[in-house]
């Protein structure tokens, strides 16, 4: 089966190669977008698996918990966090007997830990203040 009918336009247009393919990006791209945009993401990862094409869907949120694997591996689960409340969040496919997997933190907000880092990193404050008011990182004071 011959996904891309058009195949002589990809030896035309110079994207036979990585390195074409890498030069010629925006016209791949619109290539692309036009020919996917001709039948749903399910109809193409069909097309793909029957050819042999390793591929996946690209989940937002909401799909990643509806997704079978996600439900069927208990992946599922909510954190408590101090100042964003309940969050939901996905776990370890690995499901083992003895050492169960744990979750002792809520994942950190933007730049949470940024302060800490550098100063593990051997940053003096004064440096490190010299980062943030230059915009080179950023965090909210607790």
């Amino acid at each position: 089966m011959k996904l891309w009918k058009d195949r002589i336009y990809w030896r035309i247009r110079g994207f036979r190669s990585n390195a074409l393919r890498t030069v010629n990006q925006v016209p791949l791209a619109e290539q692309l977008s036009t020919t996917l945009k001709k039948h749903c993401a399910q109809s193409w990862l069909e097309k793909f698996h029957k050819a042999g094409v390793p591929a996946t869907a690209i989940y937002n949120l909401a799909d990643v918990y509806e997704d079978a694997h996600v439900k069927s591996r208990e992946m599922h689960f909510t954190f408590e966090h101090q100042s964003l409340g309940t969050i939901d969040q996905i776990g370890s496919p690995m499901k083992f007997s003895t050492t169960p997997v744990g979750y002792r933190l809520p994942p950190p907000t933007l730049g949470q830990h940024t302060k800490d880092i550098l100063m593990w990193l051997g940053y003096s404050a004064d440096k490190i203040q010299d980062f943030r008011k230059s915009g080179v990182v950023s965090w909210k004071e607790s």
